[in-house]
Order: structure tokens, then sequence, then C-alpha cells
């Protein structure tokens, strides 16, 4: 099985092995599928049913396009990502995830909250009640229904203690303290009168 993203002729191919025939394949064209050749970060996902391949590019449904009879896909095989079809050249290119599951429904779940300037499609819960179902906005032709994903968790076992840090920097020098009152020196008092008091004559002394 092999998807191929041709910028030469600006399409989104699949490729597999066919019940009857060698291979069989199903080719996406269109507007949608030009504007993932912009050279700007987008996403796409394959839906692979029975009878049908289905493309979403930025979590929008593109297209559904039926497929001819084919072979269950060998999950024992080898994945190469980055070659050229006819010559298996490795090529350049920017990938920021790929992920392959065994539900084909998982395409139309995806969200594009990952994607730089994407529509995001995902509403994060951080409660532990969940919130009401948003109803689908006008333009859910285009992105889709809104998906609540609940991500409140409880509280989880206390870890180990960390390893001591660095030693801090020291601190501001901190403001003056006040002066303390104990044993201060009162005010200067008042110069008292001079006395009036009588003049006594003493006794005559001895020679």
């Amino acid at each position: 099985v092999s998807i191929r993203l041709d910028g030469e002729n600006k399409a989104v191919e699949y490729d597999a092995v066919g019940a009857v025939k060698d291979a069989v394949r199903v080719i996406f064209r269109g507007p949608r599928v030009s504007d993932l050749f912009d050279r700007d970060w987008h996403k796409i996902a394959l839906s692979i049913q029975a009878q049908n391949v289905s493309l979403y590019a930025d979590c929008a449904l593109v297209q559904t396009l039926p497929i001819e009879e084919r072979e269950n896909i060998d999950i024992q095989g080898k994945t190469v990502i980055g070659k050229r079809l006819y010559d298996s050249v490795p090529i350049d290119f920017d990938l920021q995830q790929i992920v392959i599951y065994c539900d084909s429904r998982h395409a139309e779940l995806e969200t594009c909250c990952d994607i730089p300037l994407g529509p995001c499609q995902v509403t994060v819960l951080t409660e532990t009640s969940p919130l009401p179902q948003q109803p689908p906005t006008s333009g859910s032709e285009q992105i889709g229904f809104l998906k609540t994903i609940n991500c409140s968790c409880p509280a989880g076992e206390k870890g180990e203690k960390g390893s001591d840090g660095p030693v801090g920097l020291p601190g501001p020098k901190g403001d003056m303290g006040a002066t303390g009152l104990v044993g201060a020196p009162g005010p200067k008092g008042e110069k008292g009168d001079m006395g009036r008091g009588p003049f006594v004559q003493g006794e005559k002394g001895e020679k």
C-alpha cells in the first residue's frame, strides 16, 4: 500500500494491492487538494474502507471515491517514508507527525489544533464537571462538528524530592530598624530660686 503526494499534478494518490488486478488506485484532485501544496503546514488523513477511500484535508472531508476490490493490508511489512515512487531516491521534506490507525473512523475524529494558524475543532476541558455539548456552527459543513476532549485528570501520587537547586544571590539591603527608647535622657530641668534663709552668727572661737 502506498500514499503519494504528487506535487507536479497537485494530487493525492492512494495505491493498494488488488484482489483481481496487481494494483488498484484512487487519485484525489481539485482546488482543496491543490491547497495542500502551498508550502504551508497542512494535515491530511485517509480513511480506507472496504469499497471506498475518503480524504480529509485540515480536518475537513474533501472527497470520498470508490476503489476496486483490494487485498487486506499486511501489517507485517516495512514502512518507508520519503522516497520517490519511480526510483526510490530519498527526498527532503518536513513532517510533523504520522499516525497509522487500524480503525478507519479515526480519520474523521482527528483535530487540527496542532497546525499553526489552522482550524481548531476541539474544546479542551480542564474542569472535572463536563460542559454541555456545543451545537454545530453555521460553518460546520466546512470544519465539521465541534468536539470536546476532557483533559481533567485526578491528582497522581506525590513524586520524589528533587535535587537541591543552586545557591541564590544575596538579597537587597533591609530597611534601618527603629531606635530603642530605653534609658534615654529626659529634658533639662528649670533653674531653681536662690535661697534667702536667716544668717546665724556662730560662736567665737578659741585662740
